[in-house]
């Protein structure tokens, strides 16, 4: 997924985040639609996916490490 990051105009703070419509096709539970048709992404789904792949690459580097020995 690509990252996307703006400015905003009143606190001048950088916001980082991801575009509903990207996020829908690789996780779909993270995104809800309203009753106007937009597109709103929930966090928990997108959390829950990105600590199972840190486990699951620390999984593969303990398994690469336990062969190089």
């Amino acid at each position: 997924l690509k990252t996307y990051s703006y400015k905003h105009d009143q606190t001048k703070r950088i916001h980082r985040g991801w575009l509903a419509h990207e996020v829908r096709p690789v996780i779909p539970e993270a995104v809800v639609e309203n009753a106007d048709g937009y597109l709103s992404l929930m966090s928990d789904p997108i959390l829950q996916t990105a600590i199972a792949g840190v486990l699951e690459l620390a999984g593969r580097g303990e398994a690469l490490e336990a062969k190089a020995k």
